[in-house]
């Protein structure tokens, strides 16, 4: 084995462990460099063990790599016996960055030789400051490693009649101050067979980044249009949104802080009025962020309900999951007859809310927090 790259599990990394092991690995395999270079993961840095390791060795952490870091340095590793490698970086300060041909000292996310690292192990795994073992260098020019990383999102948006509303909606989430010079998020929008959304959402669509909509083929709820969509996103963090509400343009960033959590509820004010908006605060239901995890290892997926389904999935993992009520404005939920819980058919005191009531367990067992994730057929339309 020529190189081996070192992931280490800590406190609210599992999303970071994930994408970083996945980009390593697509990057390996279309490269066919299996047999060379592998990826491992360490629970804590007492599990290093040196002499199982290729003839480089590597630890990423806090940092972003470029789609070619690991060509880039394995052409290095394969023409040289240089003690490391060093690379250029973009180091973030704010909304500035300042770009370094070489880094400023060798640290533990340069490869460097095994044999360098026997002789001098205890120095290594305490010292930030490697540059003292270093004798020789090979260098590469390119900039293949970024810090201050930024954590990617998925943002769920389920639409049905909402072609009045939608738009502010998509601008309060292009507007997220964590989403400025940032293009590490994906918004799905699953239009519940309405066309009239539809074709809003056709001539809006160009004024938003990484925007993805798709058409269900029936209309079946917004429950089940969610399903579909967790299917489909492509990051960890999963913001569930509600097509008719408005974000606080802090409301990423704020959740940055706390995805220690697996499952955050959030808070919000009510408004029928912009500039009409309530003071009380409240705390959703149905718009919440979660780790894709619970969904595929835990839930499955929501309730294949007309409503309430979303009270009945946090009461269904709360003894399985970190959840964790955010008791601060992050959105204004906008209140209309077209609400679940306002109309008249899915509303408070309506038939089918009584049903699904009876329907919630205060306590599930083990077997029963798992569910079948029901889905829609759908068409992708951008």
């Amino acid at each position: 084995m020529k190189w081996t790259i070192i992931l280490i599990k800590c406190d609210n990394n599992d999303w970071y462990i994930n994408y970083m092991q996945n980009k390593l690995l697509n990057q390996i395999n279309n490269l066919e460099l299996q047999k060379n270079i592998e990826v491992r993961v360490l629970n804590d840095i007492k599990e290093f063990e040196i002499f199982n390791y290729g003839n480089y060795i590597n630890i990423i952490e806090d940092c972003d790599i470029s789609d070619n870091y690991v060509k880039a340095i394995y052409n290095k590793i394969g023409i040289n016996k240089k003690d490391c490698i060093i690379y250029g970086e973009i180091i973030y300060y704010g909304d500035s960055s300042n770009i370094f041909n070489t880094p400023l000292y060798v640290s533990k996310t340069n490869p460097i030789r095994k044999d360098i690292l026997i002789k001098n192990i205890d120095f290594y795994l305490k010292n930030p400051d490697l540059t003292s073992l270093i004798n020789s260098k090979a260098v590469i020019n390119d900039i293949i490693i970024f810090k201050d990383y930024k954590i990617p999102f998925s943002i769920i948006i389920t639409a049905y009649k909402t072609q009045n509303f939608i738009e502010e909606c998509l601008d309060s989430i292009e507007n997220q101050t964590y989403f400025k010079d940032n293009d590490k998020f994906e918004v799905l929008v699953g239009v519940d067979n309405c066309y009239e959304t539809l074709y809003k959402l056709s001539q809006i669509k160009d004024k938003y980044r990484n925007l993805h909509i798709y058409m269900m083929e029936e209309n079946k709820g917004t429950y089940i249009a969610t399903n579909t969509l967790i299917d489909l996103v492509k990051y960890e963090n999963v913001i569930r949104f509600d097509s008719d509400d408005i974000m606080k343009e802090s409301l990423v960033k704020e959740l940055t802080n706390y995805l220690e959590y697996d499952v955050i509820r959030l808070g919000y004010n009510n408004f029928k009025k912009i500039e009409e908006i309530e003071s009380n605060l409240y705390i959703a239901h149905g718009v919440m962020y979660f780790k894709k995890k619970v969904t595929d290892e835990l839930a499955g997926g929501f309730q294949a309900w007309w409503c309430a389904a979303d009270t009945e999935f946090i009461k269904r993992i709360k003894n399985k999951a970190k959840i964790l009520e955010l008791k601060e404005s992050l959105f204004y939920r906008r209140m209309h007859d077209g609400n679940l819980t306002m109309n008249s058919n899915t509303g408070f005191g309506s038939d089918v809310r009584k049903k699904y009531a009876q329907s919630i367990k205060h306590n599930y067992n083990d077997n029963e927090v798992m569910i079948e994730r029901i889905v829609n057929k759908y068409k992708k339309i951008i």
